[in-house]
């Protein structure tokens, strides 16, 4: 029986933490964790042609990833998250603008992956910049299921950008406080978490809602 193959779109990263740099990102995340259940994950982004960019790349391999989809640019450094943690140990994040995987670029290669795989699986973060933000709203015309990571991050998103993403998506994963956020911006205060999951699904013509 042949594997399901997902493609996940959008960040690749380094937390940079006071105990040293950690790889991330949510749909990198995802696609590894995939990768682990037996399922055929593609990651496409964007990483710089520096040291962080190859660690990055290396980092992936080792973790039994594909990195054919990941390009390699020199206008633009690898990813980095600030993380700086207080006097009670809280952490604070500063997520760095204008880095590779704001301007993925929509290529040949990208069109026939997306295709051909199962799912594609995306967050609203990506979408902060305009050139990455074009690609990703091309390859959702494409994609068979589509899965919204919704992963709000201030001062990341606004509702005008959200609403081609939710109304895109057939399956849409959300966090309980983002459930509020959206359900208040809509307008459905008072209602039960099961009624907005309800009403919010109708209203995007979503599958479903995590």
């Amino acid at each position: 029986m042949k594997k399901p193959t997902v493609v996940c779109f959008g960040e690749v990263l380094w937390d940079m933490l006071p105990t040293g740099k950690v790889a991330g990102g949510a749909p990198m995340n995802v696609a590894y964790h995939l990768n682990n259940l037996g399922v055929e994950s593609l990651m496409i982004s964007q990483v710089g042609a520096d040291d962080l960019g190859k660690e990055l790349l290396a980092f992936l391999q080792t973790k039994g990833l594909t990195i054919d989809f990941i390009q390699v640019v020199n206008e633009h450094p690898t990813s980095t998250v600030q993380v700086k943690l207080n006097e009670s140990g809280s952490p604070t994040y500063t997520i760095v603008e204008n880095v590779a995987w704001d301007a993925i670029d929509f290529d040949a290669a990208n069109y026939s992956t997306i295709e051909s795989a199962d799912a594609l699986v995306y967050g609203s973060l990506a979408a902060r910049k305009e050139q990455t933000r074009n690609t990703l709203l091309a390859l959702l015309k494409l994609a068979k299921l589509k899965v919204l990571d919704l992963n709000l991050r201030k001062p990341f998103y606004s509702f005008e950008l959200l609403q081609p993403l939710l109304y895109a998506a057939d399956i849409v994963k959300l966090s309980d406080e983002e459930l509020v956020e959206i359900a208040t911006n809509q307008q459905l205060a008072g209602h039960s978490e099961l009624q907005l999951l309800q009403l919010l699904k109708e209203k995007y013509h979503c599958k479903g809602l995590c």
